[in-house]
């Protein structure tokens, strides 16, 4: 790592204050080091890119995607005019058999809580 914050001209210190404080980068040391990174990768033989509008992105300089928002899947099946009520009934418990694993399967991956140790 130090070979390529070499390369992209940033002291060692800089970058663990990127690392451990809210210091941002400058943008332009941003790209050095994607640069950097692509280079030291290319000449390993590794099958590896960092995209320099990523690495500003995840510098906080460009905005990143839009949040995915959710979609009341059931409203949609109920509405949706394309469906019989079959059809739309069998797809409902289809959810519902999902729904059901994935709460079993949380519940599953939760350790267990042992009580509390009786007072002496």
């Amino acid at each position: 790592m130090t070979s390529v914050l070499n390369e992209a001209q940033v002291r060692p210190a800089t970058f663990s204050q990127w690392q451990t404080t809210t210091r941002a980068p400058q943008p332009r040391l941003v790209n050095a080091l994607a640069d950097a990174i692509n280079r030291a990768a290319k000449a390993a033989g590794r099958d590896l890119y960092l995209d320099p509008e990523e690495a500003r992105r995840l510098a906080g300089f460009v905005p990143g995607p839009p949040p995915v928002t959710a979609v009341d899947v059931r409203r949609v099946i109920q509405q949706n005019e394309n469906f019989t009520k079959s059809q739309k009934d069998a797809l409902l418990q289809i959810i519902d058999g999902f729904e059901a694993q994935n709460t079993q399967a949380a519940e599953q991956q939760q350790p267990e809580r042992s009580s509390p140790p009786p007072p002496d």
